[in-house]
């Protein structure tokens, strides 16, 4: 005889159901746009019980992006270290923001605080994604505001390629955009930064 189905998730289970349809009602979506009754629906569970397992909508949509993010992050540090310098680091922290737009537009635009219908972002100042280029360049008070700018800079052309020139040649893109951020570091000392080694820091 066989044992009886499982009717009753586990507490894991049924968050994970929630972030799979939150997820499936956020693709393609402005983020400001999807609500609880929708995710309900999606998810077939009650909006109360949502409540139950997250604060708040930005808590859903984090959970949702929070992997992806965290895999690009690993991709950006992988390929910033153990370079042979600061040019080529950045060229591997941009192929890594290419790739990854190209992969997901989506949860990368979430990364850099966007809708799917913008361009150019926003961005979100102090964001996980400006930290290496933050690190990079020495972690100071105009750092912050240079990593601010560069990580736009990324993320426009890199959200641009995505949608425009998804087919064409990555590493064609990979040198026009790295080529551009490097330009703007080659006289950085001039304006108060200094590029550190960071590449050498362990992984």
């Amino acid at each position: 005889m066989s044992e009886p189905a499982r009717l009753r998730l586990t507490r894991a289970e049924r968050r994970a159901q929630i972030v799979a349809a939150a997820a499936r009602v956020a693709r393609g979506r402005d983020p400001a746009t999807i609500t609880y009754d929708e995710i309900a629906a999606e998810a077939g569970v009650s909006r109360a019980l949502i409540y139950s397992y997250f604060a708040d909508r930005q808590d859903i949509l984090d959970a949702v992006h929070a992997p992806h993010l965290e895999a690009l992050q690993r991709r950006v540090a992988a390929a910033m270290h153990h370079t042979d310098g600061h040019a080529a680091a950045v060229r591997g922290l941009v192929r890594a923001h290419l790739e990854y737009a190209r992969r997901d537009p989506d949860g990368y635009r979430y990364g850099c605080g966007l809708g799917p219908s913008s361009i150019v972002p926003a961005g979100r100042p102090g964001s996980s994604l400006e930290q290496p280029l933050l690190e990079l360049l020495g972690g100071s008070e105009q750092a912050e505001e240079a990593a601010h700018g560069l990580l736009a800079l990324i993320a426009t052309m890199a959200l641009r390629s995505a949608i425009t020139d998804a087919s064409d040649d990555l590493d064609a893109a990979t040198t026009l955009v790295a080529g551009l951020v490097w330009l703007g570091l080659q006289d950085s000392e001039q304006l108060g930064l200094t590029l550190v080694p960071w590449w050498m820091a362990p992984a």
